[in-house]
């Protein structure tokens, strides 16, 4: 994964956007149902690309 792929996570969820990935983990933006933007850090290869 890259800065700027777009990924959902195995569980489901929102559509995410990639701002950055290590080995470990990748950093995600998304909006949540009231359009704020959230960020994350999820386990490197927990969802596949959208």
């Amino acid at each position: 994964m890259k800065a700027g792929d777009v990924v959902v996570l195995n569980s489901g969820g929102p559509k995410m956007t990639v701002v950055g990935a290590g080995s470990e983990k990748v950093r995600c933006k998304w909006f949540d149902c009231r359009n704020a933007v959230q960020i994350g850090a999820f386990i490197n290869g927990s969802g596949p690309a959208a």
